[in-house]
């Protein structure tokens, strides 16, 4: 991952390993016009090092929205690594995932469900922007 951090556009860092999902959320972000910047990670490995690295840099994502199923450690797991690392104790996490949102309901952090449809997708970031603007995405 070679994406760089500014303060110009709020940082969303989005751990998915499917292509496909990872497309589809980007096209609705630039369909609403949203202005922010979608930083991808392909597992919860290479977030971590990227958010270690962000850390020193002095910057950090207002969200990270996690898949659940990631190869080799889930997502449940890194959002349990990621609470460790004093940086981002408290950015905002969300588990982005087809699992029934009621599976996870013990997981302490939002749960929401991907939609299907590019326009579920669409309404999935509308109420993720919403959670943004509500003040847990300042830089």
């Amino acid at each position: 991952m070679k994406t760089k951090l500014t303060k110009h556009n709020p940082v969303v860092l989005y751990v998915e390993d499917d292509e496909d999902d990872l497309y589809l959320l980007r096209q609705a972000v630039g369909q609403l016009e949203l202005p922010y910047e979608v930083v991808h990670a392909r597992n919860s490995e290479i977030a971590m090092a990227w958010l270690v690295s962000s850390a020193m840099s002095g910057l950090s994502p207002c969200l990270i929205l996690m898949d659940f199923n990631l190869p080799t450690m889930n997502g449940m797991e890194a959002t349990r690594l990621i609470r460790n690392i004093e940086s981002f104790g408290k950015t905002p996490v969300v588990i982005y995932t087809t699992a029934e949102p009621q599976l996870l309901s013990s997981a302490m952090v939002p749960v929401l469900k991907k939609g299907g449809t590019p326009r579920e997708i669409r309404n999935d970031v509308r109420q993720l922007a919403r959670m943004i603007a509500s003040g847990s995405c300042e830089m």
